[in-house]
Formats: C-alpha cells, sequence, structure tokens
C-alpha cells in the first residue's frame, strides 16, 4: 500500500517539460555523433597521403572547426540545460 501512495505522487512534467527534456539529450547524442564522425573522417585523412598544401590548410581549418563544435555544443547545452532546469516539476 505505501508503494501505491508513493507512485501515485510522483511529480511529472508537463508536455512542453517533456519536449525541452528529449530535445535537450536529442541534442546531446547529436553532437556525441557529430564529434565522432569528425574523428573518424580526420583519421581516414591521416592515412592518405598528404602535401604541403592540405597540410597547410588542416593545421588552419581543423582548430576552427574544433573550436566551432564546442562553443555551439556549449551555448546549445547552456540554453537547453537551463530550460530543462526551469520546466522541471515542482513538489
Amino acid at each position: 500500500m505505501n508503494n501505491e501512495k508513493r507512485y501515485q505522487n510522483k511529480y511529472k512534467r508537463t508536455p512542453f517539460g517533456r519536449i525541452v527534456k528529449y530535445s535537450f539529450i536529442g541534442f546531446n547524442i547529436f553532437y556525441l555523433i557529430w564529434i565522432l564522425y569528425m574523428i573518424v573522417k580526420l583519421l581516414i585523412r591521416v592515412q592518405s597521403p598528404i602535401t604541403l598544401g592540405t597540410l597547410e590548410s588542416a593545421s588552419i581549418g581543423i582548430p576552427f572547426l574544433i573550436i566551432f563544435i564546442v562553443l555551439t555544443w556549449l551555448c546549445g547545452n547552456f540554453i537547453l540545460g537551463l530550460l530543462t532546469l526551469f520546466t522541471r516539476p515542482k513538489k
């Protein structure tokens, strides 16, 4: 009987709160897949013959790509994390 009351009083998120929560989770999964894809792509590229031009362009472009990915991930996580925090169920 005690367990039944505990499950009946469980707080639930609103539909908007569930959308925000699952978009937060989906956003993180998307970025994880994107980062793994970029690592695999870079590893394949390293195995191919490298010329001086590709080496110079890679040394300029790769850091910008990494900064872009990390900054967009941090901004998105911050915004969606705040929304997830604000839409949590109240006690």
